[in-house]
């Protein structure tokens, strides 16, 4: 699964992964985590994803990375927001006061351009990778955290187990916990039962799913 796929689902509008509401996990982690206003919130893989107007409402700063063009400019102009456009370190930036869109490939994002970060929350990035590309996003994702050692993770996985060669993926908390190590404490802190699939899981059969939200936190030894 390459830049291709994703682009060209862009392309031709085919994005059933894009959901029209905020995600009802992402409120009830936001008012868990008690963030104070101007936190600095990281949504990785984030198309044009509704829920980052929604942190920029609360108050928060959201910056975003995304591979499509598309998307970008689709997100700001369904808000009728007008953003500053710039160029750095091989990324197109699009922003206002509180929302930065970063779009470029997610693996080719630095530390240095990121800054620090309070809060990731990836509620599409983890399932949308098949396995093998799972690892090194989370490898990256360490490294852009290296200057962020108080930084929290929101990760949204589906606790139903299923077999597809499309993303979304099954990912276990077992799978998470692997990934990134004894270095962080994995806890499911909320899940939720989704009834609107994509067509290929309908397909298969399913007819509802269990999402349940990952809380990751960074030990001190």
């Amino acid at each position: 699964m390459d830049q291709n796929f994703w682009l060209q689902r862009w392309q031709t509008s085919n994005i059933g992964f894009h959901s029209q509401e905020v995600n009802p996990l992402l409120k009830h982690c936001i008012e868990s985590l008690n963030l104070p206003i101007g936190s600095r919130i990281f949504v990785p893989l984030s198309g044009k994803s509704i829920d980052m107007w929604w942190l920029a409402e609360q108050g928060y700063q959201v910056l975003g990375v995304e591979l499509s063009t598309i998307a970008c400019h689709d997100f700001f102009k369904e808000h009728n927001i007008h953003p500053k456009f710039s160029k750095k370190s091989g990324f197109e930036i699009y922003e206002n006061k509180q929302l930065h869109l970063y779009c470029g490939d997610f693996f080719n994002l630095s530390k240095e351009l990121l800054l620090t970060i309070d809060l990731v929350f990836d509620s599409k990035a983890l399932v949308a990778l098949p396995e093998m590309m799972r690892k090194k996003y989370v490898n990256h994702m360490k490294k852009l955290l290296a200057n962020s050692p108080k930084a929290q993770l929101i990760i949204i996985a589906f606790e139903t187990v299923f077999e597809s060669n499309k993303p979304p993926f099954y990912v276990s908390k077992k799978e998470i916990e692997k990934l990134f190590g004894q270095a962080f404490q994995v806890k499911k802190i909320a899940s939720i039962t989704q009834k609107e699939l994509p067509r290929h899981l309908q397909q298969q059969g399913y007819s509802e799913m269990t999402e349940a939200v990952y809380y990751l936190k960074l030990m001190h030894f």
